[in-house]
Order: structure tokens, then sequence, then C-alpha cells
């Protein structure tokens, strides 16, 4: 049976009034100059305070435990919060980054503390108002972001914010429009104080072979994504270079790694933004600024679940892994590089293709 003071469980101890929870994270923001990382006397109880086992569990330093009907003590009436605000010194602060149960990430959305990638960073999605663009907000929110979704067509860009919450905001914009794309970005720094993250995502299609392909199909295919994702890269660029720290996200096609049948326009814009990626990420580089490129193959929407079997097929064949990509599947990519995960990577190419023409 162990004695008053001693561990029971991953953060219970015994005391002389019963089984009792012990929140570390804030014992340690009240007392900062205490080292809790290693055996110490806890106010009122002798506890040797290991970190790596215990999670964050209530509002107080201690919380005592409720009886069960078999007059257990059980944690589950304990609350979670939000961490202090309150500065800790250097030595706390190591402490929580190496401790997993005790990294100060947001937790209002229900997911493991770990996984809040983009706690109070603002991200800029630009055809947001559906499919990968929509996938990528929704997977941004997640991990504590907000997000600002920008599209051509106003009123569904809106229906798509109202759907996401009070974290999600909407904006009308041409990405061809440089005036419009500034005004997105000025939007969301009102709107919620910073740009962290930008994502260049608005495309079109225009297929057709040289043969029939007009003039103006092929502009404006190369308007929308090459100069589309250019104003969103330098613009964003020049807002993120004054904080010293940013991630760009473009999002290119394997169709411009390998060129597709049909896709002249297409697969010259999509390679056309990988070197354009390449470029910024070498200009922006020291100011702090990361760009990244994303290559989706075949993922699954509504266009092109419609092919002709034999289309699909044929495209099946050619995808090692033999299915098509989920739009969530590229928003992972794009949470990797708009995140600290990706810190030492810019200027890259992620290929989320399934294996397919690699």
């Amino acid at each position: 049976m162990p004695t008053h003071g001693e561990p029971h469980g991953d953060n219970q101890v015994h005391t002389a009034d019963g089984i009792r929870l012990v929140d570390w994270e804030s014992l340690a923001l009240a007392s900062p100059e205490r080292d809790y990382s290693r055996p110490s006397t806890v106010p009122g109880l002798d506890v040797p305070a290991d970190l790596a086992m215990l999670e964050l569990v209530g509002d107080r330093p201690v919380t005592e435990l409720p009886l069960t009907a078999s007059g257990a003590r059980t944690p589950t009436a304990a609350r979670s919060r939000t961490p202090h605000a309150r500065a800790v010194d250097h030595r706390t602060r190591r402490m929580f980054e190496s401790c997993p149960a005790h990294n100060p990430l947001i937790a209002t959305t229900g997911r493991s503390l770990m996984t809040a990638l983009l706690a109070d960073k603002t991200a800029v999605i630009t055809g947001g108002a559906q499919g990968i663009g929509l996938s990528i907000a929704e997977l941004y929110l997640e991990h504590g972001a907000n997000v600002v979704l920008g599209d051509l067509d106003e009123a569904a860009a809106q229906a798509t914010a109202n759907k996401l919450g009070d974290r999600a905001r909407a904006v009308r914009c041409d990405v061809v429009d440089a005036a419009q794309v500034r005004n997105l970005i000025d939007t969301a720094v009102a709107e919620f104080g910073s740009l962290d993250v930008f994502v260049n995502n608005a495309g079109i299609t225009r297929d057709a072979t040289m043969r029939t392909m007009t003039e103006d199909d092929f502009d404006l295919v190369i308007q929308v994504h090459l100069k589309g994702t250019w104003n969103g890269t330098r613009l964003a660029a020049a807002r993120m270079r004054e904080q010293k720290s940013g991630a760009i996200v473009n999002i290119s096609s394997l169709s411009g790694k390998v060129g597709m049948v049909g896709q002249t326009n297409y697969s010259a814009a999509k390679a056309g933004i990988v070197g354009l990626t390449k470029a910024a990420a070498k200009e922006m580089a020291h100011h702090g600024v990361r760009v990244n490129a994303i290559q989706p193959g075949l993922i699954r929407s509504a266009m092109t679940e419609a092919m002709p079997q034999k289309a699909w097929d044929q495209k099946m064949a050619e995808i090692p892994m033999q299915r098509p990509g989920e739009p969530q599947e590229v928003a992972g990519a794009a949470l990797f590089y708009a995140s600290s995960l990706s810190s030492y990577m810019t200027g890259t190419v992620a290929e989320v293709t399934g294996g397919r023409f690699m």
C-alpha cells in the first residue's frame, strides 16, 4: 500500500485526505523557481515529480478525486483547461517542450494536446470553398489555426466559413488580381492579427488537345495557376518577411511533373509553380519564410469519379498503391509544410500520388 505522498498511477498521489490528482504544469507555472523536472517537494506533498508520466488533468495544482460507488477514487471529474499565459523561466519552458504531456498546445478541439500543430496561427487558403482547399482548411482548424478562405465564389466561401465556425472567415478573391489578393491578406491580419501560412490552391482546368485548345483557354489557365500563385507568394512573403517567419504552400500537380495529354496549358502552369516555388524559396530563406510545393496525383472528387470507366481503370493501373488519394491526404502534406515539423525544409516538392510516376 503506498504511503502518503507516494505516486499512485500516472498523476495520482496518496495524501492524508485520500488520493489526489496533481496538475504539474500549474505547479510549475505558479512556482517557476522550482525544478519540477527532478524529484522535489510539492507544496503540501512529498512527490517525485516524474513529468514524463503525467498529464494535464485539472484547473488547480491539486484536485481531489471524487469517490465512485465502490469507494474508489476516480479522475473523471477533473477538468481540462487552457494553460496559463504567465511567463515561465527557461528551465521550466524546456521542461514543457521536452515532455509531451506538458507541451502547452491548444486543447479546444478535443484532440490530443500534441496534435495542435498550428495553435494561434492564421492561415489563408485560396480556392478554399471546396475540394482540397476545404480539406486543408478543416485540418488546419483542427490543429488550432484561424483560417481565411479566399474564393472567386463568395457565396460558397461564406457558406463554408459559416459551417467551419467562428475561427473561419471568407473573402471574395480573384487571384489574378493582385489588389484582391492583397485585400485577402489584409483581412486575415485585421481579423486575427497575423499571417503565418498562405496556401496557393485556387485553380481551374480547360482541357483540350493543342489542335483544339483556344488561345483564351490557354491564357486563362496560365493566369489563374501561375500568375495567381505568383501573386499569393510575393504578397504573402512581403508580409511574412516583416515578422521573420511564415510558411507558403503552393499546390502544383503531378501533371506538372510528367505532362498529361490534353493539358498543355495546365501542365505548363503546374510545372511553372514548381520553378516559382524553388526560386521564391531561395529569395526568402534568409528572411525566415519557407516556400514549398505539393504535387497531388489522382485525388478522389466528384469530377474524377465521373470519369469513364476505361479512363479510370487506366489511371488505376499506373498507381502502385492501387487506389485514388483522398483530399484529406493532400491536406496532411499541407499541414506538414505549414507546421514546425518541416522547419528545416524549403524549396521542396512533396508528391501525394500513391507512387504514380515516381
